[in-house]
């Protein structure tokens, strides 16, 4: 089976899940989440539908890592998702990234808004960005969040992840508020 081949219900229903079952929450729905864990959860289920370059890890036992910046209850919530849970089929890491040049021994980067630490020097390296706030794509982020009408959604620079060497799923694609076109 594919593993792009998720139907959407498939993709909410995992983001909803994901990391509430590994907190004891008895929260079961994306309705009765606090912001801080829809986003949470948002940002380790994106994890499952992009593909990174087998350069981008050591050797087939390395660690997937995710890096976090300036958000110490995201970096909670997602430590606390993936004590048991791999991504991507391998065990997870989760760090906490005091500056962009951290960022550089991550695969995946997480910042707030508010959070405006320059892109620039990631550009062409497999991290997959996703950050808060309207700037994010503007500086050349891959996934945006956002809220609209109450619900967290996402846009997505589909040009910054080619330039990564990532390949976004088609699913991720398809469930993007849009896909963010660059200014030249």
């Amino acid at each position: 089976m594919n593993r792009f081949a998720a139907t959407p219900f498939a993709i909410l229903l995992a983001l909803s899940l994901l990391l509430t079952a590994g907190t004891g929450g008895a929260q079961t729905t994306a309705q009765r989440m606090s912001p801080e864990t829809a986003r949470a959860n948002y940002v380790a289920a994106f994890g499952s539908y992009v593909e990174w370059p087998a350069s981008a890890f050591a050797d087939a036992e390395a660690p997937f890592v995710i890096g976090v910046m300036d958000d110490e209850v995201t970096l909670r919530l997602l430590e606390a998702g993936f004590k048991t849970r791999r991504l991507q089929g391998r065990a997870v890491q989760v760090r906490r990234v005091d500056n962009i040049l951290q960022a550089i021994h991550v695969h995946l980067l997480y910042t707030p808004e508010g959070n405006a630490a320059p892109l620039r020097p990631l550009n062409g390296l497999p991290i997959l960005t996703i950050g808060s706030g309207t700037g994010f794509l503007d500086r050349g982020g891959i996934i945006g969040l956002l809220m609209r009408e109450e619900q967290l959604r996402f846009e997505l620079n589909a040009k910054a992840a080619e330039r990564s060497g990532l390949k976004v799923s088609a699913k991720l694609q398809q469930l993007a508020l849009r896909t963010y076109e660059e200014s030249r």
